[in-house]
């Protein structure tokens, strides 16, 4: 909430925030807007959706909830599958387990770098996963 005095200064007055909006409101816009947000509670738009539109939004829905599910499961395993192995490293000769730590502090890992309002492209995300494929059918190792 700002002062109406002050919107002459203001450039920007929605910023998206990832899971939400926050916007600029003067005190005597917000009567109305609470108002409107009130009549939106009684729309009904799935009613007015058909049987099998309904239906492919579930379907869409169920998919990526069924993926969500299954990736954080597949990472929880291998997350406990690498805790394993690290904890067999303590039992490594201590000559090894020191040069096995140089190795590991020389090492960097630097996945991409999210930024805000940078789309991942879908096509990008394709075309590096066939480059990963061939890859793998070069050495042998794809199934």
């Amino acid at each position: 909430m700002i002062p109406s005095n002050t919107l002459d200064v203001i450039e920007q007055f929605s910023f998206n925030m990832g899971d939400y909006n926050a916007y600029v409101v003067t005190l005597d816009a917000l009567e109305p807007i609470i108002l409107s947000l009130k009549k939106l509670e009684e729309y009904e738009f799935v009613e007015q959706l058909s049987p099998e539109e309904r239906d492919d939004i579930c379907r869409v829905i169920g998919k990526f909830t069924h993926m969500t599910k299954r990736k954080i499961q597949v990472d929880q395993f291998f997350g406990r599958q690498f805790l394993d192995i690290l904890s067999k490293c303590e039992y490594l000769p201590d000559d090894i387990l020191k040069h096995a730590i140089e190795y590991e502090r020389s090492e960097k890992l630097n996945p991409p770098q999210e930024k805000r309002e940078k789309l991942i492209s879908n096509k990008q995300l394709e075309v590096d996963y066939q480059k990963i494929e061939k890859e793998a059918e070069i050495k042998e190792i794809s199934s």
